[in-house]
């Protein structure tokens, strides 16, 4: 009887000395580190990412990637660009009217002046230009990676009576179209007054503001700041030189004031 119940204890002590062995495998092996997970293995991302890039990058560009200086940065233009476009950037393209004289004697320079900040306004205005050599140098423009690009052309073409005005019409058109098909806005401009080929001048101009309406494009009616109120149809002699065509000071302060800045900020 002893016997058989010294057996069963003993069976009963071999029994809690495996549970205990068991159990001591149990605790050891995590803290030395056989086969479990570090913090974060299972699939969990760290930090609260979720699968997140991390800072935001979503394939966006980084502030200032695309800038000019340290304080500008990029902004995609209304047509979703695939070119890193400038968005304080603005070129402007034209003949001499555009380009004016140095500093602070061009309309350019007080459109920079008013926008102020980080903005940035070049002035590609070239005297003598026609409409076609504005055309051959759109892509030297776009190089910049302009986020607007105002369009200035007709003078020229007007001036000699030689270029046709459905060749005027077509090349400012196609300017407008390689500007928007880079991503970029067109603006465009209303020839202002002279004192030559008028009935084709004003042809031109009811086209540009007609056209810029139909597109969709803002438009700087330079022509209304020019003309002459006492005598309309001409150039007011208090804002043109002696040739009674190109500005003087006065108005291309006034050409510049008159420029309408939501055009540019009012679309970022």
């Amino acid at each position: 009887m002893f016997k058989l119940h010294r057996s069963r204890l003993a069976n009963w002590f071999m029994k809690q000395k495996l549970a205990a062995s068991i159990a001591i495998v149990i605790l050891v092996v995590p803290v030395l580190g056989f086969g479990f997970p570090s913090p974060n293995v299972w699939g969990l991302p760290s930090g609260g990412g979720w699968g997140l890039p991390s800072g935001g990058g979503w394939g966006f560009p980084s502030a200032g990637t695309f800038s000019l200086g340290s304080s500008d940065s990029t902004s995609p233009s209304p047509t979703a660009s695939p070119h890193p476009l400038h968005a304080h950037l603005v070129v402007c393209i034209g003949d001499s009217i555009t380009e004016g004289f140095s500093a602070p004697n061009n309309w350019p320079y007080h459109l920079q002046a008013r926008l102020g900040g980080n903005w940035k306004v070049v002035d590609q205005g070239v005297g003598g230009a026609k409409t076609a050599d504005m055309l051959a140098r759109t892509d030297a423009a776009l190089a910049l990676n302009p986020h607007f690009v105002i369009i200035m052309g007709g003078t020229n073409d007007l001036a000699n009576g030689e270029v046709p005005l459905a060749t005027t019409q077509a090349n400012i058109k196609a300017m407008c179209t390689r500007v928007e098909s880079y991503g970029a806005v067109p603006v465009l401009c209303t020839v202002i007054p002279n004192s030559y080929h008028l009935a084709e001048r004003d042809s031109l101009n009811a086209w540009i503001a007609e056209y810029a309406n139909l597109k969709g494009y803002p438009l700087i009616d330079f022509y209304a700041v020019i003309d002459n109120p006492l005598n309309p149809g001409h150039s007011n002699p208090a804002l043109v030189m002696s040739d009674g065509v190109h500005p003087n000071p006065a108005g291309y302060t006034a050409m510049g004031n008159a420029i309408d800045l939501d055009i540019f900020t009012g679309r970022r």
